[in-house]
């Protein structure tokens, strides 16, 4: 993976092939000699190969914080089905915030729902009411640190177990390898 102390020389040596090849084509396509005129294209061209350089880093930027946010997203999902709160813990950041949005009538929600200063004790509250049976994603947008998921979920309400489906869409924010912001619309 390209580092930043390695930015500048790799822009400038893009600069320099870019100068390099655009004196050439001038050359060849015009057929003179001009100096002049060759080292003006060849500057323009030295621009645009900096230019594009450094567009192509921020783009491969881009596609790696989409890759690390979908793995943290992959992570969350796969270790909630367990119903296990040590597999979940380390997926969340300790000062983060997590909320449900939706139901307030419901009091296992309710009491949950507004209480994000201790995400840890927020969690066990989450699995120690809602046990995941069953879930089915519709779609996953991911654009660079956050991260939008539509879901069909089964699941049972351990103190009456009673099972429920239900469509949820949650927006999440990752940040150094953990989620940092977590809303659950139910």
């Amino acid at each position: 993976m390209q580092t930043d102390r390695y930015k500048t020389p790799l822009l400038l040596l893009n600069g320099m092939v870019g100068f390099g090849v655009g004196v050439l084509a001038y050359a060849l396509l015009s057929g003179t000699s001009n100096l002049f005129w060759m080292l003006i294209v060849g500057s323009i061209i030295t621009l645009f190969g900096i230019v594009a350089g450094n567009m192509t880093r921020k783009i491969r930027n881009l596609g790696n914080q989409r890759a690390a946010t979908d793995a943290v997203v992959t992570a969350l999902y796969t270790e909630r089905l367990k119903n296990d709160i040590t597999a979940l813990r380390p997926v969340f950041h300790p000062n983060g915030v997590v909320q449900l949005v939706g139901e307030p009538t419901n009091p296992s929600i309710d009491r949950a729902a507004h209480h994000s200063a201790n995400v840890h004790a927020f969690l066990q509250t989450l699995v120690d009411h809602w046990r995941w049976v069953d879930r089915k994603e519709h779609s996953r947008v991911i654009e660079g640190t956050s991260a939008c998921v539509r879901y069909t979920l089964t699941v049972e309400f351990i103190p009456t177990g009673e099972r429920v489906e239900t469509d949820l869409m949650d927006m999440i924010t990752v940040k150094q390898g953990l989620i940092t912001e977590f809303y659950e619309f139910v």
